[in-house]
């Protein structure tokens, strides 16, 4: 094997790096078999519903050479399996709303009301349950509530301005069947009332002393209210308020003077003090003439010191000494000049001049040598201290002047590899008999571009690296000194080798396909690293959402993609059709296995690759169907939706419920059948859609088709005995001689195949006016014959006025065949009881209480009934009108700028 490291990573687009590792023959040739590795673990069921299978793989571990057996072809293994995650069960909408009621008024009809398939059954799922309710609706007549009367005004709400007061009533008899209740149940009306209290107040309090004890001034007392007034009350004042004069003149008194205080300063002029004060101020016009504090200078200028004066005590700076009040400087004697000078130099003794010849505190004497030599050990200067010591001069003395270094010294001899250009490696130092020379420092000799030196440091002009250059250099370093003498010593730089980081990290294979299964390899993972013979550990920091997963150093899929065969939408998280979903990056960090271990974090993209998608979301747009119409009317419009761009979906019936629909032109369900609503009033049907992708898949729904109904013309009439006066056959009526008006003759019944069809009839021909349709399907007797009977009310119309009970309004008579019968009234209809028969007068009740207000006119039925073998009957409907008649008032309103009060009468 041989390797090469990346010197220089691709950027802006360019080339990717080529192999980094090369493999050669060596060695002789050794016969070896085929080997193969073991098989894998069974995958996932290819299908989610349904018989499928399991396949299983193993791979070439080592390849035959030099002649050995060659690897068996079989690679992969199925076995047979059925899937169980796909079952589902059918899904209904809610139900809509009922329908309209089959009949109207009271009779009793029937109303519809359906739901709709929203998810089919699926894979062995529950059916789906009956998509078409009914239930009975109408057979209720609207009544109105009736209210009781009101019952008695409340009290005024207020009790000092507007108010209201209340009434209330309630429902006697409430509304039912759609009826409603006019009117409130609570009255109300503005009023007014003040109720006037005025306050009560307490005793007065006691007069306040006056305020100004010296001329005019004030005095005042209050008092307590005990009870606050009501509605427009009024109020006395609290507080009581006078005029006083009085005048108090005092002198005011103070005591005698106390003692002189301490001076003010110690170190300067300053004052004494004493005082006294007031014992009884002035009153009034009094007087108080006396003076409270008295002062007089003390103490002298700095205390009588020449320098420091502390709290009253003089002291001296350092280097003099007290005396009374006075300093005077100290003197340290002349310096002593010693003989110091070091092994193996050659030294003279300096001599000094000195500012004053007593040597007295802060004198100074410079120090000087001889031609030739120079002044070392000290500073060239002394001074006097306070200490009555000279600075310290011990080891000052005169050396003969430069000698060349003797050695050179650098502070760091190795660097670290990858450090970057300009880094320093160490500073030169320079052992030189002369101390006081300064030296300069520079390369005899080195590596060609290695090293540069600036100053007295050492830097590197290169960045180097352990693994592909020298691991030390060489080079040569002259010190000057500051006199030109110098000195030359060799160095050795050492580089000290480093771990680096992994600098990239590449894919093996960059896509998946789409919806694939749990468990699929997408790719393994290889590593570039400057430092050969590394191992490296994988972690995933982004696995797209969780689509991926690492498995040491291969990457493979995390999510099983059967939810989205059987579902497809937001299910599908492998999509090639997705702008969103068909390309993903993860991130990898990738850590060697050097010390310290480093790592890098790269970004590997992966892309799906396109397989044929199953139709989804098979719809019909459309469910219902006339009954009677015709072959190929159109129920709805299929449409499903395909991923695949450009594909075609052919639509076919699986069930079509008996022949009963069949699909034209590709998009149309359409009836097969004429639909009858009488016998089905439904129909299912099974629609299946099919792709023509490779291989071609296929999505199958069940929907519910409804039949309306449509209103059909009756197939059949007879006129049948029911109810009639006589009996007779089918289609043959008779009726007796001198039938009264409204006698039924018979009944006529049709034959309809609407089931719940209400029919109505009419007469084409009435036998010149002689018969009619009592509004159902009843035949009567029309036109009266002169002998027909009647009742008629003496004096016309029937009328009375309002407020009347126990009044006669009219009287009856009947005309009647049988002259010689006699006649009996009675009222056999009055919905508001309010009126009764007596003999043949008709008369309110006595508490008929008839308003003209409330109801103008009532309509009633009377019944005569005569005296003959039987007893035979007849009813007529009269209409009372109700008077109308001036009534008194009943209330009086009174308005003004108050408001308004209602008042009422009695």
């Amino acid at each position: 094997m041989r390797y090469r490291t990346v010197t220089r990573s691709a950027s802006g687009g360019g080339a990717a790096c080529p192999v980094l590792s090369d493999t050669g023959k060596c060695g002789g040739c050794c016969t070896q078999n085929c080997l193969l590795n073991s098989w894998s673990g069974y995958g996932d069921c290819s299908s989610s519903c349904g018989a499928g299978t399991r396949t299983r793989h193993r791979n070439v571990a080592r390849s035959a050479s030099c002649g050995g057996s060659a690897c068996s072809n079989t690679r992969s293994q199925n076995i047979a399996c059925v899937g169980s995650g796909g079952a589902r069960n059918c899904q209904v909408n809610s139900w809509g709303g009922w329908g309209g009621c089959s009949v109207s008024g009271c009779a009793t009809g029937v109303r519809y009301r359906n739901r709709y398939v929203r998810v089919n059954a699926y894979c062995g799922g529950a059916a789906c349950p009956t998509l078409l309710s009914h239930s009975t609706c109408g057979g209720c007549c609207p009544t109105n509530c009736v209210w009781n009367s009101y019952n008695s005004w409340t009290g005024c709400s207020a009790t000092c301005g507007s108010g209201s007061r209340y009434r209330y009533r309630s429902v006697k008899t409430t509304a039912s069947c759609g009826g409603s209740c006019v009117g409130s149940g609570t009255g109300t009306e503005e009023c007014t009332q003040n109720i006037v209290k005025n306050c009560v107040l307490g005793n007065w309090g006691t007069w306040t002393p006056c305020t100004n004890p010296c001329g005019s001034g004030t005095q005042s007392r209050t008092r307590p209210v005990v009870t606050q007034a009501q509605c427009r009350g009024t109020c006395g004042s609290t507080n009581g308020r006078k005029i006083c004069t009085q005048y108090i003149n005092k002198d005011c008194q103070v005591t005698d003077w106390g003692g002189w205080t301490a001076c003010s300063e110690k170190c300067a002029v300053g004052k004494n003090y004493r005082y006294r004060r007031i014992t009884s101020a002035l009153v009034c016009q009094g007087k108080c003439p006396y003076a409270l504090t008295d002062s007089k200078d003390c103490g002298t200028a700095n205390g009588c010191c020449e320098q420091n004066c502390n709290n009253g005590m003089c002291s001296c700076k350092p280097g003099y000494k007290k005396s009374g009040c006075k300093c005077i400087a100290i003197s340290c004697g002349a310096p002593a000049v010693g003989s110091y000078c070091p092994t193996g130099k050659t030294c003279k003794t300096p001599t000094y001049t000195c500012t004053d010849t007593q040597y007295l505190f802060l004198s100074m004497c410079s120090f000087t040598c001889p031609s030739g030599y120079g002044l070392n050990g000290g500073s060239s200067v002394v001074i006097c201290q306070a200490s009555l010591v000279w600075t310290d001069h011990s080891q000052t003395h005169c050396e003969l002047l430069n000698k060349a270094p003797t050695n050179i010294g650098l502070s760091n001899t190795y660097i670290k590899e990858n450090s970057p250009s300009g880094t320093a490696v160490g500073s030169f130092t320079t052992n030189d008999p002369n101390p006081s020379d300064t030296h300069s420092y520079t390369l005899v000799s080195s590596a060609p571009g290695k090293f540069y030196i600036s100053g007295s440091t050492l830097y590197i002009s290169f960045v180097p690296n352990y693994e592909t250059q020298a691991k030390s250099y060489a080079i040569d370093v002259k010190s000057t000194d500051s006199g030109g003498m110098s000195y030359t010593k060799k160095f050795t730089i050492t580089i000290q080798d480093l771990n680096e980081k992994p600098t990239a990290c590449q894919l093996s294979s960059t896509t998946v396909q789409e919806n694939p299964m749990l468990n699929t390899v997408v790719g393994a993972i290889k590593t570039s690293d400057p430092d050969t013979a590394q191992t490296f550990r994988y972690s995933l920091l982004d696995s797209a959402g969780g689509r991926f997963k690492l498995d040491g150093s291969t990457v493979k899929v995390a999510v099983p993609s059967s939810r989205c065969i059987a579902d497809g939408g937001t299910a599908c998280l492998y999509n090639f059709e997705s702008a969103t979903l068909n390309r993903f990056t993860i991130t990898v960090r990738t850590t060697d296995s050097g010390s310290p271990s480093l790592y890098y974090d790269c970004k590997l993209t992966i892309d799906t690759r396109n397989i044929n998608d199953q139709p989804r979301n098979l719809q019909l747009a459309g469910y219902t169907i006339k009954e009677g119409s015709a072959i190929d009317t159109r129920v709805g419009t299929l449409s499903s939706s395909d991923e695949d761009i450009g594909q075609t979906v052919t639509y076919s019936i699986v069930d079509d419920d008996g022949g009963s629909f069949k699909v034209l032109q590709n998009k149309f369900i359409v009836a097969a059948k004429v639909a009858n609503f009488e016998t089905k009033t439904s129909h299912h049907i099974t629609v299946k859609a099919t792709d023509n992708g490779s291989p071609a898949l296929y999505v199958q729904k069940d929907f519910t088709i409804t039949v309306l109904d449509a209103k059909e013309a009756p197939v059949s009439i007879q006129f049948t005995s029911t109810g009639a006066q006589t009996s007779f056959g089918t289609n043959s009526p008779t009726i007796k001689e001198n039938a009264v008006k409204n006698t039924v003759v018979g009944t006529i019944v049709a034959s309809d195949p609407d089931l719940n069809a209400k029919l109505t009839f009419s007469l084409d021909d009435n036998a010149g006016g002689r018969f009619a349709l009592d509004g159902a399907s009843n035949v009567v007797c029309k036109a009266a014959s002169a002998s027909d009977p009647d009742i008629i009310s003496v004096g016309g119309a029937p009328h009375v006025k309002e407020n009347l009970n126990n009044f006669v309004i009219t009287s009856f008579l009947t005309k009647d065949q049988d002259p010689a019968n006699t006649h009996t009234y009675t009222i056999t209809l009055d919905p508001d009881n309010k009126f009764k028969m007596v003999g043949s007068r008709l008369m309110t009740t006595a508490t008929a209480n008839l308003n003209y207000e409330a109801k103008s006119s009532y309509s009633i039925v009377v019944r005569a009934t005569d005296n003959g073998i039987p007893a035979q009957f007849y009813e007529k409907t009269f209409t009372i009108t109700v008077n109308d008649v001036n009534e008194v008032p009943t209330s009086v309103s009174l308005t003004g700028s108050k408001g308004e009060r209602k008042f009422t009468a009695g």
